[in-house]
């Protein structure tokens, strides 16, 4: 686990987007994953603008740097998250979103924590803050998804 203190727009969201793709689009690591619906990085982010911000480095980054684009999609949305949901069922390795909007689509099981290997909490003062019971909610929920296979090793968790 991480735990990076920086100021704001000092480049910690690249901190963490870099070697996370470049972990991502190791072969070894894509044939070792499990196959089955959920993202293998979730990122969350206080603000749609910053999860907007967030998504289109990932996304740049990721369709640039192989034959086999690494997908990232954005969630966020007081309910918009609906029409992003096609994305999230025909797969993807990163979700960029807001607590919230992660917790619907998680509740309405339009995605699943299952292939989870790394959370990261993306000004996590301010997502400790606005999201307290969010957190706690998506908490309760891996922990479950841990439980429900406990062969898996829990996530890496990269607190910004």
């Amino acid at each position: 686990d991480i735990v990076c203190i920086s100021p704001r727009s000092s480049g910690k969201t690249i901190s963490h987007c870099v070697p996370l793709l470049a972990k991502l689009m190791q072969p070894a690591f894509a044939n070792s994953m499990p196959k089955g619906i959920g993202p293998f990085v979730v990122v969350l982010l206080p603000s749609w603008s910053r999860v907007l911000a967030a998504h289109t480095m990932y996304d740049n980054l990721g369709d640039s740097t192989r034959q086999n684009p690494c997908r990232a999609y954005p969630v966020h949305g007081g309910g918009a998250e609906e029409e992003q949901v096609t994305n999230l069922v025909n797969g993807c390795e990163v979700v960029v979103a807001t607590p919230a909007s992660l917790l619907r689509l998680l509740k309405k099981r339009q995605t699943s924590l299952a292939r989870l290997c790394h959370l990261v909490l993306d000004d996590c003062d301010q997502l400790a803050d606005l999201f307290t019971d969010e957190l706690n909610e998506l908490m309760k929920l891996l922990e479950e998804s841990l439980d429900n296979n406990p062969a898996r090793a829990p996530p890496q968790m990269l607190l910004y």
